[in-house]
């Protein structure tokens, strides 16, 4: 997590200073810096983006929002 708001506020202070106050190494940034993702980051994206894609799927009228749920009736009894 210090890695990514290293790389995050790189523009305003220089990465000495933040993996001074953040208690990491500068060779340790870079090194995470040309890392490629993990088995573990990569299988968390694709589940989000397959938990998203249902999510906005609509089946057999679940997951309706208000404006397209069918209005309820007023004869309740």
């Amino acid at each position: 997590m210090e890695f990514k708001a290293n790389q995050q506020y790189q523009a305003t202070w220089s990465i000495a200073t933040m993996a001074r106050l953040l208690k990491v190494s500068t060779s340790g940034f870079y090194a995470w810096l040309g890392r490629k993702p993990s088995a573990r980051a990569r299988s968390d994206t694709e589940l989000l983006s397959r938990i998203q894609t249902s999510c906005q799927t609509p089946r057999n009228g679940f997951w309706q929002t208000a404006s397209t749920a069918p209005a309820a009736s007023s004869n309740a009894e």
